[in-house]
């Protein structure tokens, strides 16, 4: 029995080689809307530039880089309002890229601009920020590779848009920091059926923080593992991948 699951890792772990080595035809078989919420990886990433550029700013200022509060928050779309869930959300994003960052107890629907400076008056310490969230788009794609051998290879692609206009307030109720940021983050997950059982053998996010983790040595029993790479570069700020508005795609050639 040994001596066969031996074998059959290593038929395995020479298609995998196959995988790397010889290009993917992707097809498409299935693309659909995630809904018009704003992402989790879209809001983070926005977040995190936010963070990176105000910091350098009011740093270069002599001024106290945090902490922040945000008192205001608006969707685009007007009837879409900011409910308890989001508010989560949003603290949770904020908790990832900025520890003492907090958003405000209250409703977050206040847009009146001296209402606004009023309420930043009466913060303890730090900042008021008002956001406003636009261009919302997440989208799913699936597609299976067409270069089949023993192994059957899947891609899961998750696309996030948003476009986050943010303006900062002092406790004086001062305006001293108005930006936008577009982001697009990007997760790719590639699944794997085996006649040995089903591997993860990639994912790679692309967005500020690129990461990526590749498929590692198999080990008898099927077991595997991921392992971080370091050394990948993103070739370009805004990965080449698919039009997220085509619902049709033709087999694309991709070398891993």
């Amino acid at each position: 029995m040994r001596l066969f699951i031996f074998f059959a890792l290593l038929l395995v772990s020479q298609n995998l080689d196959a995988c790397t080595m010889e290009p993917n035809q992707w097809r498409q078989v299935e693309s659909f809307s995630a809904g018009d919420d704003v992402g989790v990886y879209a809001l983070t990433d926005a977040l995190f530039q936010f963070k990176d550029k105000f910091s350098r700013e009011m740093a270069a200022c002599g001024m106290a880089t945090g902490p922040v509060t945000c008192i205001s928050a608006q969707y685009e779309t007007p009837p879409k309002v900011i409910d308890e869930e989001f508010k989560n959300r949003l603290q949770e994003a904020l908790e990832v890229v900025w520890p003492d960052a907090r958003v405000a107890s209250q409703s977050l629907h206040e847009t009146d601009p001296a209402v606004l400076a009023s309420m930043a008056t009466r913060l303890p310490d730090g900042y008021a920020v008002q956001l406003y969230f636009s261009a919302i788009k997440n989208r799913c794609i699936n597609l299976i590779d067409e270069n089949f051998k023993l192994y059957q290879l899947f891609r899961l692609v998750l696309r996030e848009e948003l476009h986050l206009f943010i303006r900062v307030l002092d406790r004086s109720g001062n305006t001293v920091f108005i930006d936008e940021f577009s982001v697009s983050p990007t997760i790719l997950v590639d699944p794997m059926q085996s006649p040995i059982g089903g591997f993860l053998i990639r994912l790679e996010k692309n967005s500020s923080r690129q990461l990526v983790v590749d498929f590692g040595p198999v080990f008898e029993g099927g077991e595997h593992v991921l392992r971080l790479n370091d050394a990948f570069r993103q070739p370009s700020p805004t990965p080449p991948l698919f039009d997220h508005q085509t619902e049709s795609l033709e087999p694309q050639q991709h070398q891993h």
